[in-house]
């Protein structure tokens, strides 16, 4: 709630309702609710997207899902560290090809295959884990933190000003047009000339309702339409990178394979020299 609001939300309700037949009181008096009921709304708005994250959130923040992803993570982190030991094992091999005399790393990498193997592992594996952990906490944090604002919000909606200020008006305006929407156009059509009173007002706001509601919807399919093409297009982009990076990793995949076959088949012949 605005500073603004909370020091002239007492003065607001102690003011006398203006006359029904007299738009230059009506005006002011509906702007002013027009003001309370919007920030009423929009705090209501953030109550409904607060819990709409923790919705969202909840299902990636359970302990079941964690167990699941990380005995998950120790077949990626075999995968990740055989990958990483294949390739270290093309890029010596190619070494020692080349510096066959003076690179005695090669023999040692090999001696200790297994040991090296199982230290990646526990690498990839712990630096998975450590991200999912820190993931689950984070999700924690925020749910956390949303939970709070929904107490928030929940209290300042059921505060004794808040109350006290929908009693104040709903007599006067009407249970059905408690809204700043519904205000507001009050005040347009005032302004307008189109009525000079308040039950004209609300005449003419029941007679324009049904096209209101249809601009309304067009606009929500406008958005929806619009948000639709967004993600088709993010879709298409995320498609193509993975092409991209696919194709990429055959082309790395037999290279290091032919550079592997031409190390073996070195060995094989320094052996023979031998």
């Amino acid at each position: 709630m605005t500073d603004q609001v909370a020091e002239t939300q007492d003065a607001f309700e102690t003011e006398s309702y203006p006359s029904q037949d007299n738009p230059k009181e009506i005006v002011p008096w509906l702007n002013k609710a027009a003001e309370k009921m919007a920030h009423y709304e929009s705090i209501v708005k953030r109550l409904k997207d607060d819990d709409a994250d923790i919705q969202k959130a909840k299902p990636f923040a359970t302990m079941d899902r964690l167990i699941w992803r990380l005995l998950l993570h120790l077949f990626c982190g075999a995968a990740i560290a055989a990958l990483v030991m294949g390739l270290a094992y093309c890029i010596l091999a190619a070494f020692y090809y080349v510096f066959s005399p003076k690179l005695f790393l090669f023999p040692l990498f090999t001696d200790h295959w297994q040991v090296i193997g199982y230290v990646t592992y526990g690498v990839v594996y712990l630096i998975l884990a450590y991200r999912e952990i820190a993931q689950r906490k984070k999700l924690k944090r925020f749910i956390s933190e949303q939970e709070k604002d929904i107490n928030e919000c929940a209290n300042i909606l059921c505060s004794d000003k808040c109350l006290a200020f929908y009693r104040y008006i709903l007599p006067y305006i009407g249970p059905s047009y408690r809204y700043s929407f519904a205000a507001n156009y009050f005040v347009k059509l005032f302004l307008d000339g189109r009525c000079s009173t308040l039950p004209d007002a609300k005449n003419l706001y029941e007679q324009d309702k049904n096209a209101l509601e249809q601009r309304q919807q067009f606009l929500t399919l406008l958005d929806e339409v619009g948000e639709a093409k967004s993600m088709a297009g993010a879709a298409m982009s995320r498609a193509n990178s993975a092409l991209a990076a696919s194709a990429f990793a055959t082309a790395t995949a037999l290279g290091a394979s032919s550079r592997a076959s031409a190390a073996e088949s070195s060995l094989e012949d320094i052996k023979r020299s031998l």
